[in-house]
């Protein structure tokens, strides 16, 4: 027998009522005694007695407890953490700490599901786990930002033109390939034993070897459609083979000396143009092929047409036309043309051509003759002209005129401009040899710059360097002086805009149309490095050609922005927008180098990180991918991300061996030497603004 507890007061109300009602003295006392079946008996000293109900079971309560990081970062309460219980559905959610702690309290036991997601990172997925009464401890979790595409490493990570896919090229040559496609987001294995793979220009199909012996084949040929989504198989045993700029259809050699024709609305195998080919050549366009066979004739082949004549015997060089319907080439020891809208062949000049260069309108040819002397042939009128000693010859985009570059009879090497096709010519003496004039686009056209009296000359505190003037030619102005004492670092920008060149110590820019100047820095050394940005907006340049002050000049600004000393002018990469971010050789940790950036909507020079040996970016937009080496050779990199939308670079993995970094995405391998994923991995983080 035990005395009464307050929990053990649970009487029927009757009960209860009798025996308050009870007006005895003393009153009588009752105990409670426990029984087998779970009921308790309750026992008066007044001789009554009855069963009292059982008492509730009191259960333990169940807790689900974790740790859960974003890797590389030291705020964690970006995580989502779910738990599902896999009976009822049921969801609940929670947000970590800082420090990744995350608690699940009050929980009936069961099984349930835990799912990790962050933005831009891969969610993780923990199943099954059956919770029981008590503190239930989940393993670690550690969100990372790539996305796994295999599970081999690649050692060469080849980009489309324009950035929107990739192949991943394993570590053997020939070796497995896979695709990836910014659309949609997915990759398709091109093929074991691949060999020779190259996009086409536009980025929409690819050409490879399969099955291939050897780096140089043969293989089997393969073209892929980016936009059908097809893989078709040209041929076996193929050795080359060129793309057509439709790039629909293939001229290929076999081994064998057999040359086909495909295109991609062939359904069987490759046409058969010729067995016994020893050499060939084709027009970029893939409209007409020449190729010499065992009795050395030449064999003409309209592909549109599908037949081909006999043209003699002949060799090359082959030049080709701008329609690609005529050519040069070398028989009986001097230069031919086949000129195709006649189906003829027209002796040009003796001895044989080293080569030709066709004016933009198929009108002109410039013929190479051993030496240095060339031949303009119009193939209209058929009149011949020599030019002798000829240094540098250019067809303007025109076709009415050709400049060259040649020593008059006192020994001068003179600049000439021939207009076409009267021959009228203008010309200018002194100008140097090398390097040769430099075409840039203009106004109406095209423009020239040059130098000429170029000397050697001593400029005060910089050193020895080859001074001269510059000089430019222009369609409505002429031949035209820019500025004088000129170094022989002069550099144009990519529109013609600007020319950006030395005199004695300062760095200059010019803009050509309008003639004004700007001095923008100091230079310290004569060959000083200078590069313009792709949209001719930034020119950065050093004061030497040794990791001294490096400097970004804007051309709207008109300012020049400081990126601090040590910077490697060879690890530079211009962004989308102009901003510049440089490797400076120098570190606060001993290991790998400073990110300096610039950027140029703010005009902000700062410091992103340090312990970089890599950086890359395609120069599309402004992200970077950097990539920290330990100093230990053998072990890979800490692999990091930079966009301006971030305060600072992100880490991304690590034991990463190899990166691509795009403006919108970065491709990166992990080595299968000692890490535990290994594997080709891709991530667009951050798509979306990150705060910290």
């Amino acid at each position: 027998m035990s005395s009464i507890r307050p929990r053990d007061l649970l009487v029927p109300l009757p009960l209860l009522v009798a025996l308050l009602a009870c007006g005895s003295d003393p009153r009588p006392t009752c105990d409670v005694v426990p029984r087998q079946d779970g009921t308790r008996l309750l026992i008066c000293s007044d001789g009554t007695s009855t069963v009292l109900p059982k008492l509730p079971t009191e259960k333990p309560g169940c807790t689900v407890v974790g740790e859960a990081k974003l890797f590389g970062r030291s705020n964690h309460a970006a995580i989502t953490v779910t738990l599902a219980d896999t009976a009822s559905g049921a969801k609940v959610e929670a947000r970590p700490s800082q420090d990744g702690t995350y608690v699940f309290p009050a929980l009936t036991s069961g099984v349930y599901d835990l799912t990790f997601e962050a933005p831009g990172y891969n969610s993780e997925k923990l199943g099954q786990l059956v919770v029981a009464p008590g503190a239930f401890r989940v393993d670690p979790v550690e969100l990372r930002m790539g996305k796994k595409l295999t599970d081999s490493p690649a050692a060469r990570l080849v980009p489309s033109p324009d950035y929107d896919a990739f192949v991943a090229m394993g570590e053997s040559d020939p070796g497995p390939a896979t695709l990836w496609e910014e659309d949609g987001w997915w990759s398709k294995p091109l093929g074991g034993d691949v060999a020779r793979l190259s996009f086409s220009p536009s980025g929409r199909r690819l050409t490879f070897l399969n099955d291939s012996r050897g780096a140089n084949g043969p293989g089997t040929l393969y073209h892929y459609d980016r936009d059908a989504g097809a893989l078709s198989k040209v041929d076996t045993l193929v050795r080359e083979w060129i793309l057509a700029r439709d790039e629909a259809s293939i001229v290929a050699l076999q081994e064998g000396s057999r040359l086909l024709y495909w295109t991609t609305n062939m359904r069987e195998d490759a046409l058969v143009i010729s067995e016994g080919v020893l050499g060939w050549w084709a027009d970029p366009e893939l409209r007409t092929v020449v190729f010499r066979i065992g009795t050395g004739e030449l064999i003409v082949w309209d592909l549109a047409a599908g037949g081909g004549a006999t043209i003699g015997s002949g060799s090359g060089p082959i030049t080709f036309s701008p329609d690609g319907r005529s050519f040069v080439f070398t028989a009986l020891d001097r230069a031919m043309l086949w000129d195709g809208a006649r189906n003829e062949v027209v002796p040009l000049a003796a001895p044989t051509a080293n080569g030709a260069i066709f004016s933009p309108n198929g009108n002109w040819v410039l013929l190479r003759k051993p030496g240095l002397d060339q031949v303009l042939f119009d193939l209209e009128s058929g009149r011949q002209d020599l030019l002798r000693s000829v240094f540098w010859a250019h067809f303007s985009s025109s076709s009415d005129a050709l400049f060259y570059v040649a020593p008059n009879d006192s020994g001068a090497v003179v600049l000439t401009r021939w207009s076409l096709p009267d021959l009228r010519s203008e010309s200018i003496e002194g100008i140097e040899r090398m390097p040769p004039p430099r075409v840039v686009p203009a106004p109406g056209g095209e423009a020239l710059l040059f130098r000429t009296n170029v000397s050697i000359t001593w400029v005060p505190g910089t050193g020895s360097d080859f001074v001269g003037t510059l000089m430019g030619w222009r369609r409505d102005r002429g031949f035209e002086e820019l500025a004088r004492d000129v170094g022989s670092t002069w550099t144009p920008s990519p529109d013609g805009a600007f020319v950006s060149f030395v005199q004695g110590s300062v760095r200059v820019v010019k803009e050509l149309e309008s003639g004004d100047s700007w001095s923008v820095g100091e230079v310290l050394l004569p060959n000083a490095p200078a590069e313009w940005d792709p949209s001719s907006t930034v020119l950065r340049f050093g004061s030497g050609d040794i990791p001294l002050t490096h400097w970004a000049w804007d051309t709207e600004r008109k300012e020049a922005v400081s990126l601090g000393d040590q910077v490697d002018s060879s690890n530079c990469r211009f962004a989308g927008d102009g901003s510049l971010a440089c490797l400076a050789r120098r570190s606060s940790n001993g290991g790998g180098s400073e990110i300096v950036r610039w950027d140029r909507p703010s005009n902000r020079v700062r410091v992103l990180t340090d312990g970089i040996w890599e950086l890359d970016g395609s120069g599309q937009g402004s992200r970077l991918g950097l990539l920290s080496r330990p100093r230990i050779e053998t072990k890979d990199g800490l692999l990091l991300v930079f966009d301006p939308q971030l305060p600072e670079p992100v880490a991304v993995d690590d034991e990463v061996e190899l990166m691509l970094s795009t403006a919108r995405w970065l491709a990166y391998s992990i080595g299968d030497d000692t890490s535990e994923r290994p594997g080709l991995y891709v991530t667009d983080f951050p798509t979306t603004p990150v705060t910290r």
